[in-house]
């Protein structure tokens, strides 16, 4: 099945190897068998059926986890991960959850890859989530675990975070 896309186009995020937008859609002439999809900021990111992960588009902040801050306009896999069983999309940081542990990449200026830096990474790295079934991001990071309980990291600004504070927090956190 040809993958379809339309609209902006501007950092390749269609995955059509151009960055011409399309009023349309318009077949990509790529053939993606996607399990999940999930865009970010301008930047999308997909997880097929056998466990890998796919992103392109939009790279600055190295968000595509292929060691680069290079826009891709078509889709890369992020170094490293392999039998990935559920992805997530923040503003400009991506996650995934496999079987041996969760891997994060991207930005990390609010604490919200959990590995207890602030450092933006390129490739991905592990968190300090542990036992995590469920992610969800934006400008920080949600895991639920095994148990039930749920962890965050990242910009609590808005006391998002739930931890009673507006303090960051770059380690996981109960929320």
């Amino acid at each position: 099945m040809d993958s379809l896309g339309w609209g902006h186009n501007y950092y390749g995020q269609l995955g059509n190897g151009t960055t011409s937008g399309c009023a349309l859609p318009a077949r990509s002439g790529m053939i993606m068998m996607w399990w999940r999809l999930r865009q970010g900021n301008i930047t999308l990111f997909a997880l097929k059926a056998n466990g890998t992960v796919w992103d392109w588009g939009y790279n600055y902040y190295g968000q595509l986890g292929n060691g680069t801050t290079t826009d891709s306009y078509v889709p890369v896999q992020p170094i490293g991960v392999t039998s990935a069983i559920a992805i997530a999309a923040g503003q400009n940081h991506t996650m995934s959850i496999n079987r041996m542990g969760q891997r994060w990449h991207g930005i990390h200026n609010n604490g919200q890859l959990g590995d207890s830096t602030t450092i933006d990474r390129h490739t991905p790295v592990l968190s300090n989530f542990v036992n995590a079934v469920s992610i969800v991001a934006g400008n920080h990071t949600l895991v639920l675990d095994v148990y039930g309980n749920l962890w965050g990291a990242g910009l609590n600004t808005n006391v998002s975070l739930e931890t009673g504070t507006t303090v960051n927090t770059s380690t996981p956190t109960a929320v």
